[in-house]
């Protein structure tokens, strides 16, 4: 058996198997337990449909189709939410189209269209730096027409930049800054998770202190020193749209202690049959998994089939 058979087994058992031990992070594999658990939260969520690194056309027209699915859900139901999308989801890697780029784009903003025809917002997040250029320009194009946000990312080295060319844009624009989560490529990116924080801080002020009201920040962070400059920022520097933004299942009771504090508190709720990839990435971020050697296979495989 070939590594990549092997690591494409070992993916295979790890979506069945996180879906079951990260119940606190996923909420389940249909667009209907998405909601339900966003309904019972009773607050903001973004909504994000796990899998990535498609490969063929047929699967970005199933993401498209589930992403409708999911819209029509969250429109039913009546909540506060939005959806998240990113580039690999919707074909820019497949090898059966003559130009993915292309083929990507037409297929995202199929999405981003239903969406906003349902008054729901949509989030671009951000992937590894192979596909910066191309999420940026993307948004750029389509942020007039649509209630679009983009994701930068602290470890990546070119964001101060991209931040720049952002705030010099006309109109509503809308950011979420985080720390970034996707390895990088020395010269790409840093990996020291001091270096990032620092520099996450610094983007954050960057943000706050050298653009317009009209310039929209999400700060996505659980650290409560990113947290608490932001929130600083806003009383200061009001701007018109502004969120802290959480991933689902960590620190539930900080966020209900900055609800009550009156902050808006929006919860990244990703579901799907597909939970590998952002499993593995969580996991090798908490550092009882990370030692874990029951988690070793998984992280090895991660590794040989998306770096």
């Amino acid at each position: 058996m070939t590594p990549g058979i092997l690591s494409g087994l070992v993916r295979d058992f790890g979506n069945l198997f996180f879906l079951r031990i990260m119940r606190r992070y996923v909420a389940g594999s249909s667009a209907k337990e998405a909601v339900d658990y966003c309904a019972s939260l009773g607050s903001p969520c973004m909504i994000n449909l796990l899998g990535e690194h498609y490969r063929s056309s047929a699967q970005a027209d199933r993401a498209v189709e589930e992403y409708e699915k999911l819209c029509d859900e969250i429109r039913s139901r009546g909540i506060d939410a939005s959806i998240t999308i990113k580039p690999s989801q919707f074909g820019f890697e497949a090898e059966d189209v003559r130009d993915p780029e292309r083929f990507c784009g037409r297929k995202m903003l199929e999405a981003v269209s239903y969406a906003s025809e349902r008054g729901i917002p949509v989030w671009l997040d951000m992937e590894d730096s192979r596909f910066t250029d191309f999420t940026i320009g993307f948004y750029k194009k389509n942020r007039e027409k649509h209630d679009l946000g983009i994701c930068l990312q602290a470890n990546l080295n070119r964001t101060e930049s991209d931040l720049d060319s952002l705030m010099r844009l006309s109109g509503k624009v809308k950011v979420r800054l985080v720390k970034g989560i996707y390895p990088e490529k020395p010269g790409k990116g840093i990996a020291d998770p001091g270096n990032v924080h620092r520099r996450f801080l610094r983007l954050i002020r960057k943000a706050f202190e050298e653009s317009p009201e009209t310039f929209g920040i999400a700060v996505g962070s659980h650290h409560s020193e990113a947290i608490e400059l932001a929130l600083r920022l806003q009383q200061e520097r009001r701007k018109g749209f502004f969120q802290i933004q959480v991933l689902k299942g960590v620190l539930p009771d900080y966020y209900r202690g900055l609800r009550s504090r009156g902050v808006t508190v929006v919860e990244y709720v990703p579901y799907g049959k597909e939970a590998f990839a952002y499993s593995v990435r969580r996991a090798l971020k908490n550092p009882g998994f990370a030692r874990s050697i029951l988690f070793g296979i998984f992280f090895d495989a991660y590794k040989k089939l998306y770096s």
